[in-house]
C-alpha cells in the first residue's frame, strides 16, 4: 500500500481491509445490519449510506425521490437505528434534516414545499 501516514490512509476505503479480517458469517451479518447502501423506489441509483464518527448513519435524497418512501423502512441494525435522512432541493442542497421522514411529511413538509416549489416549478411537488 505504501502509506505510512494517517494522511495516506484516511481518504482510502475502509471496508474491502474489513472484509479481509472477517468470516464469511461476519461479513454477511455486517452487511444486514450496517449496509452500504438503500434502495428508494423513485430514485435512479441506490442512496449511499454514510456513517459518521459519532454513531449516525446518513442518506441523501430529494424531496422528490423520497415519495411514496414508508419512514419505517429507513432503519439499520434490525430495525434498530434510524437513518437520517438529509432532505434536500432539485439542487441537491440540504433543506433539512431528520429521522423520522413521516413526521417531515405531516408537519413541515408543507413550509419547504412553498420555499422550493417558486425556485423549481418544473419539479413535481405533491
Amino acid at each position: 500500500m505504501g502509506a505510512s501516514a494517517y494522511r495516506d490512509i484516511r481518504d482510502r476505503p475502509v471496508m474491502p481491509a474489513v472484509h479481509g479480517w472477517v468470516t464469511h458469517e461476519q461479513r454477511l451479518a455486517l452487511e444486514r445490519l450496517c449496509p452500504e447502501k438503500i434502495d428508494l423506489p423513485r430514485k435512479k441509483h441506490p442512496a449511499r449510506i454514510v456513517y459518521d464518527e459519532d454513531g449516525e448513519a446518513c442518506i441523501e435524497a430529494t424531496v422528490q425521490e423520497l415519495y411514496d418512501f414508508p419512514g419505517k423502512k429507513l432503519r439499520i441494525c434490525d430495525g434498530k437505528v434510524p437513518l437520517v435522512v438529509c432532505i434536500q432541493s432539485p439542487a441537491r442542497r440540504t433543506v433539512q434534516r431528520t429521522t423520522d421522514l413521516d413526521s417531515f411529511w405531516l408537519g413541515s413538509y408543507a413550509q419547504v414545499r412553498k420555499d422550493l416549489r417558486g425556485r423549481y416549478p418544473r419539479h413535481e411537488w405533491r
